[in-house]
Formats: structure tokens, sequence, C-alpha cells
């Protein structure tokens, strides 16, 4: 039983008074002992029926919590409505006989009124990635008192003119894929009501191909031009759809592989732009730190982003004109100056992460560091606040990964951004 040294001295005090007043003389010290370690006794004794009042308490409370019986049971969880009427087993419509199918759900589209240009008599589009072998299944889910049937069409690669398509409620209608490529998907516009809900499936020959990716890759080229003055200039209206290809997924992965070298590690506090606050990359009234890093990749590269955050500097309240808002951050991957995005790891990550990507497209990368924090982050250490590193798994030009110059660049009506230029690389020596 372990006790303070003002405890100690009380019991010995306690038990010397005791002494004093039933014995005097000689007495006095083996009458003290044997009063202190009755005092002791007496004292743990006491210290033993209040634990075990205590424990018995608190877990009669911890019973009463879950069995309900104290009445401050939480309540159940429950799930939302579901968000279409509800249809039995016994409603289900048999599919016809033949070979079993295999089938990815895309998306449900609620028709609109308003017509979205420039298809006319179209409300909304999807944009998805086929391929050659794929079908592609239109269902339509009327609502009550609605038309049997709805109107849609199919925008092919390549194409100039839709495919205008008659989808019934009572039959799926089949639009089958012959080339690969980003397929549009127009709904037709509502009038005054919600008609029902369009179903987008895709049918593949083989469920491995279930797993293909189908959101087309976003993004724009970045293509540098001469003004008249000499100086650099980039056209700053990013264009979506640039390439007829899907966006890779990243992967989550343990480590770096063997043989990755390291191509960036934020120790070695090696940005090309450290702690740009001007207007054009981030906005100072926001108080926002923007690091970035260059790179120059080749289609099918092979990279690992790793990173861990100091959890504790993030999310804390940030005065702010008006009021508050929590510090932040965000370590992105992507393709200059419109994308495609590779990876985009946030500070709420309380874990380290480990993710692999592969380029989709040739061209200049940034890896970009953005932080929402206090004044004296800008001259903080990166790696206090994240400590991060970017391998190259499998790179294929080792030679222009930094081949260009860092050079201030017009970007559109926003100013200038240094930016990386692409320079010459010598060939090889035979």
């Amino acid at each position: 039983m372990s006790a303070s040294a003002g405890t100690r001295v009380l019991r010995l005090a306690l038990a010397l008074a005791l002494a004093l007043h039933a014995t005097s003389g000689w007495a006095v010290l083996p009458a003290t002992l044997v009063y202190w370690v009755l005092v002791v006794l007496v004292a743990a004794a006491i210290d033993h029926a209040m634990a075990r009042h205590t424990v018995g308490s608190a877990a009669a409370a911890s019973m009463d919590s879950v069995s309900g019986e104290a009445g401050a049971a939480p309540a159940p969880a429950r799930l939302p409505p579901p968000a279409q009427p509800v249809i039995p087993p016994a409603a289900l419509c048999a599919r016809p006989s033949g070979p079993r199918q295999w089938r990815l759900h895309l998306e449900d589209i609620v028709p609109f009124p308003e017509e979205r240009f420039p298809r006319q008599g179209i409300c909304t589009t999807s944009e998805l990635v086929l391929y050659a072998g794929d079908a592609l299944v239109l269902a339509f889910h009327p609502a009550a008192d609605s038309p049997a049937q709805w109107r849609c069409d199919v925008l092919a690669p390549g194409a100039t003119q839709p495919q205008w398509l008659e989808v019934a409620a009572d039959v799926e209608y089949v639009v089958p894929i012959a080339q690969t490529g980003v397929y549009s998907i127009g709904i037709g516009q509502a009038e005054l009501h919600v008609p029902g809900t369009v179903a987008l499936w895709r049918r593949v020959p083989e469920p491995e191909r279930l797993a293909w990716p189908v959101q087309p890759l976003r993004g724009a080229p970045l293509v540098y031009a001469q003004r008249s003055d000499g100086s650099l200039a980039i056209d700053d209206a990013p264009a979506l759809d640039a390439w007829p290809l899907a966006q890779l997924p990243l992967r989550c992965v343990a480590r770096a592989p063997a043989g990755a070298a390291l191509l960036f590690a934020s120790v070695d506090r090696s940005w090309d732009v450290p702690g740009a606050s001007d207007a054009a990359v981030a906005d100072p009234a926001d108080g926002a730190i923007v690091h970035r890093h260059f790179l120059q990749l080749s289609q099918g590269d092979v990279l690992v982003l790793e990173a861990v955050w100091t959890s504790a500097l993030f999310g804390q309240p940030l005065p702010v004109p008006g009021g508050t808002r929590p510090t932040d951050g965000e370590l992105r991957l992507f393709a200059l100056l419109h994308g495609p995005q590779l990876a985009a790891l946030h500070s709420s990550a309380t874990a380290p992460t480990c993710v692999e990507v592969v380029c989709p497209v040739d061209g200049l990368y940034c890896l970009e560091l953005w932080l929402s924090g206090p004044a004296s982050w800008r001259d903080r250490a990166v790696e206090t606040l994240v400590d991060l590193r970017l391998w190259g798994a499998f790179v294929q030009r080792p030679a222009r990964l930094r081949a260009f110059s860092l050079q201030q660049v017009w970007v559109g009506d926003r100013g200038r951004q240094c930016l990386p230029v692409p320079v010459p690389v010598p060939l090889p020596l035979p």
C-alpha cells in the first residue's frame, strides 16, 4: 500500500500521541510502535473497503448502461430510409435464359428539367471509359404515373452525332461496344416532375474485366508558347478529356519495392519552389504556404509516395478574420498545370501512408505540399510538419527526370509562376 511522506508522518504522530496518552517513561517507545502498526492496518482496511465499493459501483453503472436499465441507454443505430421504393423479392423479374452475365453497376441518374448545352433535349451526361467487347446496358425505372420509356443518347468516341435510344421500362436497352474510348451517355430532359431513374450498367464477357477502370482521365497537356515580348506563357484554360484513357487507381502498399530510387525527401529540403505565397500559387490572405518539386515523367513510370504527418499540429484552431479555421495540409502529385492527379494525401491521416501510382502520360509533374497554418510555419522546416519520400520504382527515362530549367512563366491573366521548362537531353554516345 503506497503512501506519501506526509501520510506516514501523520500516522507516526497519531501513534505517538496515543502512546503518550496511554503510557509514560520507557514504555512510550514500544507503545508507539504498536499503535503505529494498528493505525497502518486500520487505514489499509478502510482503503481496501472503499476500493471494492468504487469498483463495484463502476461495474454496476457500466452494466446498467449496456443493458439499458439505468435509463440512459444509447439510441439504437438506424440506417437512413431507402432512396427508392422497396421492391419485395417476389416482384423481381426473371432474367432471360442463356449464359450467365457479369455486370457492374455504373450509375443511377434522375432526369431534371434543365437542358445541357450543346446536346439538345439532354439534361445531363455521364462520361465513361468503355472497352471493346463490353456492352452498355440502360434500364429505366419509372416513377408512379410516368411514361413507360425514356429517351437517352450515346455519343461514341470520334462521332459527331449521338445515337438516340428509347429505353423502355420493361426491356433493357443493350448497346454493344465496338471501340475502346470515352463514351458520353446523355439522359433526356424532364418536364415538371421526376419521371423515374435511368440505371447504367456495364456488361463484360469475363469477370476480370469488372476491375478495369471506367472513369476518364481528366486534365490538359501543358504547352508553352512565346509571347510577343519573348517571354514564355501557357494557356490557363483547362481542357477536360484530352486523353482517351481511364484514370488509373492508386494502390496502397506497405513500402517501396526493392531497387526503388529515392527521387525526393522532405529532409533534404530541395524544393524547387519553397514556401510560395504569391497569388498565382497560393492566396496570401488565406495564410496558405505551398512547396513544389518538379519532375519530368514518362508514360508507364511507377512511383511510390509515402508520408506521415505530425498530426498534433493539424486540426488546431487558427485565428482568422471573423473567426477561426483548423490548421490543414495536403500533399498532391499531379501533372502540370491542370492534372491529371495521381495521388492526394491529407493531413487528417494519423498513420503513415504509402501509395503506388502509375504515370498515365508523358509530361511535367509536380509534387506539391499545401499548408494552411500560422505565419511561423513559413520559416519552419517542412519535415517537422510532414515527413515524406518519393520513390522511383520503375523509371524508364531517368536522364529526363530533371531535364528542365526553372523560369518565370506567364499563366493566363494571373501573373507569373516559377515553372519547369524542358531542355534538350543529349543523346548517349554510341
